[in-house]
């Protein structure tokens, strides 16, 4: 950070101005998929996906295992009776695992590798302010302030921007302007919606949005120290006793951390979570999910932990 800040007396009026660099380095670094998956794999036993909601998993039967009173019962104390037999026996309901990925080729990384970014946002600053003591009694404050926050600039580009088909940015304002046209007018407006990462967007942009150099602050503002030592208004105000101040500015905030590196790193694209209800000795998935990275689901690894035979998945590509 670089910053110069001077003050000057010249007559009636103290003045103000200076400047402000900061070069902000930036590296967040995560193992989950901000929900409730991790990067390491999980092997959750009776939180459901059971067959006959009965939170089993892996399509246990058991018919003829359950308590003729608890049977009965049926409910939450059937369904209750189902989790704790299974967690007894260890049969999992529920595996998960969320896989990360890498720019610029988004290369499925091992299980247990953590998703980062590392980005750069540099910061300006430049102010000028005038206190001018126009009377004994009155002063007058007038300023003006400028800054910009650049976007971040990640060192390998990984933020996901939201694109349409032509692999542009989406603008939140047309798009609603777009739906407001086609409503009005009785039609539908529902593109296709894509996410590309940052260099790859049409044109090749530098950041995931375009800086704002507008941000001009105005400042004026008054302070009046009333002099009134007889009738209503002196015993109102007082000799001296009161000052009255107004003013008027337009600030601009900047953004914090969550919203230029915990959030972008949670897009579509970085992390892939991966979860398998019900899985089945054989390696598959009771409710037929087999969406994967291009590497064994985690519940097979289950599954040769226990002895169970192998079976074959199908591993799509994401």
């Amino acid at each position: 950070m670089i910053r110069d800040d001077l003050s000057w007396i010249k007559g009636t009026h103290f003045l103000q101005f200076g400047g402000t660099y900061q070069h902000n380095f930036n590296w967040h670094l995560r193992t989950d998929n901000g929900g409730s998956v991790n990067n390491e794999v999980v092997y959750d036993l009776a939180s459901g996906g059971g067959t006959n909601g009965n939170n089993v998993g892996s399509s246990v039967d058991m018919t003829g295992f359950v308590p003729g009173a608890i049977s009965a019962a049926g409910g939450n104390t059937l369904k209750n009776w189902y989790r704790e037999y299974a967690i007894a026996l260890g049969i999992p309901s529920l595996t998960q695992v969320a896989y990360t990925r890498t720019a610029p080729d988004l290369a499925v990384q091992p299980v247990g590798a953590p998703v980062f970014d590392q980005s750069t946002i540099p910061f300006y600053n430049l102010y000028f302010s005038d206190s001018w003591r126009m009377k004994p009694t009155f002063t007058l404050t007038y300023g003006l302030g400028w800054t910009v926050e650049m976007p971040p600039n990640e060192k390998n580009g990984k933020q996901i921007v939201m694109v349409g088909p032509d692999n542009k940015p989406i603008s939140t304002e047309a798009y609603l302007k777009a739906r407001e046209n086609a409503a009005l007018a009785g039609q539908v407006y529902n593109p296709d919606i894509g996410f590309s990462l940052v260099h790859n967007v049409a044109g090749h942009p530098k950041y995931p949005y375009n800086p704002y150099y507008k941000s001009f602050s105005p400042r004026v503002a008054a302070a009046w120290n009333p002099n009134f030592d007889s009738g209503l208004l002196g015993d109102l105000f007082g000799l001296r006793k009161t000052v009255i101040r107004g003013g008027y500015s337009i600030l601009y905030g900047r953004l914090n951390g969550v919203a230029l590196l915990l959030t972008p790193l949670l897009s579509t694209g970085l992390i892939q979570p991966v979860q398998c209800f019900s899985p089945l000795k054989n390696g598959t998935c009771s409710s037929g999910q087999t969406s994967t990275p291009k590497q064994r689901l985690p519940h097979r690894a289950y599954s040769r932990w226990l002895g169970w035979p192998g079976g074959a998945v199908n591993a799509s590509s994401p």
